[in-house]
């Protein structure tokens, strides 16, 4: 797996499986980076490889990064996309 930081676009991050690569937007710092971070590493953790809808896929990823940082105590619900949470998890059947 590489991590890079870079232009990422309009997106915080991205996780490529065909590359095993995590992206985090070169402009993001602190607690927006990490939270990225820990949300596309949990998309490589459960092997999201495109099988998976989207919908499905964010859940697990944007709920794993919530868990994650509320264990280590770093969590900020502001850095939280709650919107893209709400939006993904509504089509989860």
């Amino acid at each position: 797996m590489t991590l890079t930081r870079q232009d990422t676009g309009r997106a915080n991050g991205y996780y490529n499986p065909r590359t095993r690569e995590i992206a985090v937007h070169h402009h993001l710092i602190e607690i927006r980076e990490l939270k990225t971070l820990v949300h596309e590493a949990a998309h490589f953790t459960a092997d999201h490889c495109g099988e998976v809808r989207w919908e499905d896929a964010e859940t697990v990823a944007e709920s794993s990064a919530y868990v994650v940082l509320a264990h280590f105590g770093s969590l900020s619900t502001s850095s939280m996309n709650w919107e893209r949470f709400a939006s993904a998890s509504s089509k989860v059947r």
